[in-house]
């Protein structure tokens, strides 16, 4: 629904978002005409119904300054994680902010999971989060930061654990993610 861009688009910035669903890709653009009608902005923005590593593999160049995978990436497996990284490495250009946001390993939904697919990815398989068959893929602090380190030269880095509690179904669960922004 565009959620993950309406600050950066506030503040001015022209945005495109990415989205398998066309439902979320409608909301994103009617959220967005308001914002824009309502706060008399002149930048633009766009949004394209499509897989995002369909879309990282096809564009040529990736000419952003800012590239945001919110609350993504860790739906993804192992492997088409590190084709994403391998596409930003190629594609992207010097002095680009990348922002990740991925779940650690000890977030409740590792700890439950009972069907390893591959490499540090588990099939959801317990429907307390509406995850249900969902991938999800798990990492240590340092794992990530070392796959980061294999396909990029960091000019920059900041990590940050975030551990919170949500209440979901009436039940609390604990979250554990490691939210990053890499200056390439």
């Amino acid at each position: 629904n565009g959620n993950n861009l309406d600050l950066f688009f506030n503040y001015g910035w022209n945005t495109r978002g990415i989205d398998v669903s066309s439902k979320c890709i409608s909301d994103a653009n009617h959220n967005f005409d308001i914002i824009k009608m309502r706060h008399k902005l002149k930048n633009n923005f766009s949004f394209l119904k499509n897989d995002m590593l369909d879309f990282l593999e096809k564009e040529k160049k990736l000419d952003f300054n800012v590239i945001i995978f919110s609350n993504s990436l860790y739906y993804l497996d192992y492997s088409q994680i590190k084709r994403v990284l391998e596409n930003l490495k190629k594609k992207v250009k010097k002095n680009t902010d990348i922002f990740f946001r991925i779940r650690l390993v000890d977030d409740f939904r590792a700890k439950l999971c009972k069907k390893k697919i591959m490499k540090k990815t588990y099939l959801i398989n317990f429907n307390c989060t509406n995850e249900f068959r969902l991938k999800n893929t798990f990492f240590r602090k340092a794992e990530f930061e070392n796959l980061l380190k294999k396909y990029f030269t960091i000019k920059e880095i900041n990590m940050f654990k975030v551990k919170y509690e949500n209440l979901i179904k009436n039940k609390t669960i604990l979250n554990s993610d490691l939210v990053l922004w890499l200056k390439t």
